[in-house]
């Protein structure tokens, strides 16, 4: 059973890290290829913590653009 919580919440945190980096990529005018979905889901689960800390800081640097 407990492992049956740890593989859902992997897959959810997955999900979560490609929505954020092809929100990300998108925001910064990349066109969204096949390849850039293989690489996404090939990282999403083995350093998603630094990806995201990455997204995120291109989210921000994009919204500050816009302005």
């Amino acid at each position: 059973m407990q492992h049956n919580i740890w593989l859902t919440r992997h897959f959810a945190l997955t999900i979560g890290c490609f929505m954020v980096y092809v929100v990300a990529l998108y925001n910064l005018g990349y066109s969204i290829t096949w390849w850039v979905v293989v690489l996404v889901l090939v990282l999403s689960p083995v350093i998603p913590g630094i990806l995201v800390g990455v997204a995120i800081i291109l989210l921000d640097s994009g919204k500050y653009k816009e302005k």
